[in-house]
């Protein structure tokens, strides 16, 4: 993974909440942030499980094993369904002949929340609670192996601990994956919200500490974690599959997301060379939606200087050559960063065909009525922009918001009109889907998604201002 699309992934993060300013590495000044959580406190900012065929994966690592020294995971987690995986490394519903440790949470009347963590002869030392967690509210849940005491304990939020004896010494020879939102094995899938995940390979999270993760329901910063913790905390999770922020904030075991919806190209400096022809620009929330164009002609040119796609206006696209795996339905959104070059009237940025219907969402440069300028399709009718410039702009088409807002650099509203529910399964950039109208400039983000709340699509947009140089 570059350092770009980390710096990227974690801004995105931190902007939510309040984090302040540290530049990273190469990033320009002031374009990174250390993410902050508790991301759960913004809408929409979880791993959402859907009971079927959606989870995140990483694979074995020693940060993510169980431990002589101790162990310790917690997350949070909201509306769990009737006894699914939440958190799981080869526990496969407890029951698995090279299990680890995993968590399973309900929504029974009475409530259950177990915490499973085997022994090297495979025997599994189980506590389990009464908590009910489906209230449509945020809890925390801890689970310890505490070699001290000799003791495997779950607790949920600050409410008193259950406790099982533990014998023999812990499971650490294991290669299973990490698992969230679904079991290992079983492949029981959870449906539900989980974020924060935090691993302590080697530590066993004491009742101080637990209450001041918990910070009365409150949750702590990213960075509050890593000063108090150190080199306890092995691994760490803050969770938004709606624009693929999987990466593992204290170490490199970043998250794999399968059977997630949406799409999002972003910087392409790692998989890129400069002044050449551009064949693949990769999905980067992991869905293997990946943008292609097979013709050498037709490739776009990598430019290192804008980070960006420069397309010739002639020949130029790349696109989804089947549908998206994951089809997107409206309320969604699109966010695009584009410049232009010489040419004005009917080139495309994007275009995003929908359904049956064959209506499209685009933005594209156009000439009406003799003023050039930039128009945003949304099905049904068209928002029309400012007049064309040399500038390079971040564009936002959301679908369908308050009546279909279209923005341009973050800014006002340009228009807002009605339009359908519609199911949307690909787009072409460079280009009209149905072919030709190719756009002559540069693209260097793209990304299709399902709908924002206010303050995380006001840090999508500032962030692309910042990382992209857009005054």
């Amino acid at each position: 993974m570059s350092r770009a699309w980390q710096q990227l992934r974690e801004y995105y993060r931190d902007v939510l909440d309040g984090g302040s300013f540290t530049p990273w590495g190469d990033a320009p000044t002031g374009s990174m942030i250390y993410m902050a959580e508790p991301e759960y406190l913004k809408t929409g900012a979880a791993y959402e499980g859907n009971n079927v065929n959606r989870y995140l994966a990483v694979g074995d690592d020693a940060a993510l094993r169980p431990h002589a020294d101790g162990f310790s995971c917690a997350f949070w987690c909201k509306d769990p369904s009737t006894g699914m995986a939440a958190v799981d490394k080869g526990a496969a519903l407890n029951a698995g002949p090279t299990a680890e440790w995993g968590f399973k949470t309900s929504n029974g009347t009475s409530g259950v929340n177990r915490f499973a963590f085997y022994n090297s002869l495979g025997t599994p030392f189980i506590a389990q609670d009464t908590v009910r967690t489906d209230d449509g509210s945020w809890h925390l849940i801890f689970g310890v192996y505490d070699p001290v005491a000799g003791t495997v304990a779950v607790q949920s939020d600050l409410n008193t601990e259950v406790t099982t004896a533990f014998t023999g010494t812990p499971r650490t020879g294991e290669t299973n994956d990490l698992n969230i939102g679904r079991s290992t094995g079983a492949l029981a899938y959870f449906s539900g919200d989980i974020a924060q995940v935090l691993i302590f390979s080697g530590y066993a999270l004491t009742s101080a500490d637990r209450t001041w993760l918990y910070n009365s329901g409150s949750g702590r910063t990213r960075s509050e974690i890593k000063t108090r913790f150190g080199s306890n905390i092995t691994a760490g999770y803050a969770l938004h599959e709606k624009t693929g922020l999987r990466a593992d904030f204290v170490g490199s075991n970043d998250l794999t997301s399968y059977n997630n919806p949406g799409s999002v190209q972003g910087p392409i400096e790692d998989e890129a060379v400069d002044s050449a022809p551009v064949a693949k620009w990769s999905d980067r929330l992991g869905n293997g939606d990946d943008l292609v164009q097979t013709t050498v002609a037709d490739q776009p040119i990598y430019d290192s200087s804008e980070k960006a796609l420069d397309f010739d206006g002639v020949n130029d696209y790349i696109g989804l050559p089947a549908l998206l795996s994951s089809p997107l339905s409206d309320p969604m959104e699109f966010f695009a960063v584009a410049q232009r070059g010489t040419g004005i009237n009917k080139r495309h940025i994007f275009d995003c065909p929908a359904g049956a219907t064959n209506t499209t969402r685009k933005i594209l440069g156009y000439n009406t009525a003799g003023s050039q300028g930039y128009l945003f399709w949304n099905g049904s009718g068209y928002g029309y922009s400012l007049q064309y410039d040399s500038l390079k702009h971040v564009f936002t088409l959301r679908l369908p918001g308050s009546g279909n807002d279209t923005l341009r650099d973050g800014g006002t509203q340009i228009k807002s009109i009605a339009a359908g529910v519609s199911t949307w399964t690909g787009f072409r950039v460079g280009a009209n889907a149905l072919g030709g109208e190719n756009w002559d400039g540069t693209v260097a983000y793209v990304a299709m998604v399902p709908s924002l709340d206010d303050d995380y699509r006001d840090a999508v947009e500032a962030y692309l201002k910042t990382y992209y140089g857009v005054s």
